[in-house]
């Protein structure tokens, strides 16, 4: 592999591809999860494998009216607001190599307070469990995209 090469899965975490499943659950249960990582053509030197999880609630409400002070106008605005309620990052396994052009799998559970809002889809609202995971090394980490799961 040529040094640009190098330099470019450096920067974008390009060293492996990461895929998660995970099909949720309820709360107060444990959560299984399943993390694979594909190794591209370079063996790689990582020091974990995480886990992330998140909760968070978002309100929209779409063309809000109100009373414009400096105009005495009435105007409408589009309200967006996020909240994070739950983060959780998990240390999967410790260091180690993976072999150029190889699969590895490892399977994690993690258990959702009893407590936690379950998610959920109003009209204005809604309550958002997500799952992430990656390889910490060098660079950028080689990392999943969000996955959206149910949790009751």
């Amino acid at each position: 592999m040529g040094f640009f090469a190098k330099l470019k899965n450096t920067l974008t975490g390009g060293w492996a591809k990461i895929a998660i499943e995970c099909d949720g659950g309820s709360r107060g249960d444990e959560i299984q999860v399943v993390i694979r990582a594909f190794v591209g053509a370079e063996p790689i030197d990582i020091d974990r494998v995480y886990l992330k999880v998140r909760s968070f609630e978002e309100v929209e409400i779409p063309r809000y009216q109100f009373q414009n002070i400096a105009t005495q106008q009435l105007d409408f605005v589009d309200i967006e607001h996020s909240y994070d309620n739950y983060v959780e990052d998990y240390t999967v396994d410790g260091p180690q190599r993976l072999e150029a052009s190889e699969e590895y799998e490892w399977e994690y559970s993690f258990t959702i307070p009893e407590d936690s809002l379950p998610s959920f889809n109003g009209k204005l609202s809604r309550h958002l469990w997500e799952v992430y995971a990656g390889l910490e090394m060098p660079g950028r980490d080689p990392e999943s995209s969000w996955q959206v799961i149910n949790i009751s």
